[in-house]
């Protein structure tokens, strides 16, 4: 059947071809709408074997990198997910805006008594299988009614009870923790930096270390020597610190220029001595990788924005990003060779209805030889 049959006159050939233009859009936008599809961004990851365990939202993945199978869990008890840490047992917990749960045996399950608003970071003692540590944000109001949030922590989840420590007053900077390789907990307060051996809290500044105060700590990371590494955010410096000695590295001798006001969000080592880090401002990440001696690669997605939002190191020493981007979201794997995305997606807007895809992925990359 037509839907338009020119008839005489020059007006109605007009509204003819009008009509016929206004039904194409209509149907060019239908097919758009249903082939297109919306990034999901990985908040946090957690490893466990061959499965991946993701966060995004008030929404669990879990990948089998074995059978390729992707299960994804919905939670109805909070909104947003910060991070994710295995428990001793199996089970997940969750950092949430709504506190601390648990996903065991497909359940979600409230861990009550969290001395926050909202927790942030969440990390296993793996030298003690029973304890877990946080961090969090409690959130006020000034006398003009504006919303605050002020730090919280470190804490201690035991399985049974939360404690509070304060070894060093709280700032209004990001709380970091990170444990070393002999289980001793190292804690940030944005400025200053202690360390928990398990009975004791050692503050270390300019009076027993050469570790002065710094400007502003964003991140912290331990290698398999021991050491302790730590990012700046405003400062162009990259730490090493060994307990009592300090090397410094710049990122402006990455070329990465100052203007470009990166963070070190992220310090992970993996078991072949390599420090990796993602170098982050508003709107992209780089990704770096240092030898431990004196020469740096840096990786670059060049095509579209990509941030990082977490890295993790899998049993088999590849090297996992959660993050996103424009028309990006999902996984990717680096394996020391080749990289792979692990696209996880939704499909026209239906929040239940996941499109899961492996391919292959292009990084560009440079090096740079730092002096030692």
């Amino acid at each position: 059947m037509n839907i338009c049959v020119p008839t005489s006159g020059f007006r109605n050939k007009i509204n003819c071809l009008l009509l016929i233009l206004a039904v194409g859009f209509i149907s060019y936008c239908k097919v758009t709408k249903e082939n297109s599809k919306t990034p999901v961004y990985i908040r946090s990851i957690t490893i466990e074997g061959s499965h991946i365990y993701a966060i995004s939202g008030n929404r669990l993945f879990d990948i089998d990198q074995k059978s390729g199978e992707i299960r994804q869990f919905k939670s109805e008890y909070f909104y947003q997910s910060y991070s994710i840490s295995a428990g001793p047992d199996g089970e997940k917990y969750i950092s949430t805006d709504k506190g601390i749960y648990a996903f065991v045996d497909e359940k979600w399950i409230e861990i009550p008594g969290f001395p926050g608003h909202h927790a942030e970071d969440i990390v296993l003692n793996k030298k003690n299988n029973k304890e877990l540590w946080l961090t969090g944000y409690n959130i006020g109001y000034d006398i003009l009614g504006h919303m605050i949030s002020k730090p919280v922590g470190p804490i201690k989840f035991d399985g049974q009870k939360f404690t509070l420590y304060d070894p060093i007053p709280p700032t209004d900077r990001k709380i970091s923790i990170v444990f070393d390789r002999s289980g001793n907990l190292w804690y940030s307060n944005g400025k200053r930096l202690a360390k928990y051996d398990g009975e004791k809290w050692e503050i270390f500044d300019s009076s027993n270390s050469d570790l002065a105060e710094i400007e502003y700590i964003c991140s912290l990371g331990s290698d398999i020597l021991g050491n302790i590494w730590i990012g700046g955010c405003e400062a162009d410096e990259i730490i090493k610190f060994n307990g009592l000695g300090t090397k410094i590295y710049q990122k402006s001798k990455l070329n990465i220029s100052p203007e470009e006001q990166r963070r070190v969000d992220h310090i992970l080592s993996d078991n072949s001595g390599n420090i990796w880090f993602s170098f982050c401002n508003a709107w992209d990440c780089l990704i770096g990788k240092f030898d431990g001696s004196n020469r740096w690669v840096i990786y670059k997605e060049e095509n579209f924005r990509f941030y990082i939002y977490d890295l993790a190191i899998d049993d088999d020493g590849n090297i996992w990003i959660g993050g996103g981007g424009d028309y990006f979201g999902g996984l990717i794997k680096y394996d020391g060779e080749k990289w792979t995305h692990y696209e996880i997606s939704v499909s026209s807007g239906q929040i239940d209805k996941y499109l899961y895809e492996v391919k292959p992925y292009q990084m560009k990359y440079y090096e740079i030889n730092q002096e030692n």
